[in-house]
């Protein structure tokens, strides 16, 4: 077991316990590693962070949607990018090509946050509240909720977008790495293990989760 801190780049380079230096590139998307990461802010008590990075996760899940669209409107990789460049800079922006996105290809809005978890996540983002565990246990159960149903639907009626997405993401990676190996670590939300129910219950993720980091010895 090797410890390492989150690359944004997705590539690691660590150490084993004999002195054998490898490099490898992380299978899953940001929104799912952003929604685990998460998690473990809420294990380690910073609950002002969990909700930074439960936001976090759904703006990059909004992304991530923009990008399965494009892939589905035959959209050219080069103009995809330079007009996603123009979002990402302001979260505002990239959830309102979202919304109007969703709604033109599903003819419904999609789901939302309740009105009083938008009040918290501005109160913690923008006036430093420190939320109690509760209130970011209960943040982070309607994140899942938003982007569940969603990637749900994705993986249904646009599966082959979705790979299509997926596979750019991991091809650039090899890239970088020179097709070194990849690891992967499926979290509470993942593209690769989605059913047709609920939501997961983000309570009882978090025990699971807490017992895993205890036989690690974390």
């Amino acid at each position: 077991m090797s410890f390492e801190e989150i690359q944004d780049s997705g590539v690691y380079t660590y150490t084993c316990p004999n002195g054998h230096t490898a490099t490898a590139y992380l299978q899953e998307e940001r929104f799912e590693t952003l929604f685990q990461s998460a998690a473990h802010a809420i294990l380690d008590s910073y609950y002002g962070d969990a909700v930074a990075s439960f936001t976090a996760s759904f703006e990059a899940f909004c992304e991530f949607y923009l990008r399965v669209m494009g892939k589905k409107a035959q959209v050219p990789q080069g103009l995809f990018e330079e007009s996603i460049k123009r979002l990402v800079a302001q979260s505002e922006r990239v959830l309102g090509a979202y919304t109007m996105t969703y709604t033109l290809e599903q003819k419904q809005a999609p789901p939302v946050l309740p009105q009083k978890q938008i009040e918290l996540r501005n109160k913690v983002i923008h006036r430093g509240k420190f939320p109690t565990r509760e209130e970011t246990v209960c943040y982070g159960q309607d994140i899942a909720n938003v982007i569940y149903p969603v990637l749900y639907h994705l993986k249904q009626h646009d599966k082959k977008h979705v790979q299509d997405v997926v596979t750019e993401r991991i091809n650039n990676l090899r890239k970088k790495t020179n097709g070194k190996q990849s690891i992967s670590i499926p979290g509470i939300i993942s593209i690769n293990r989605i059913y047709p129910d609920l939501p997961p219950v983000l309570t009882d993720c978090l025990l699971e989760l807490d017992a895993n980091r205890k036989r690690r010895g974390w």
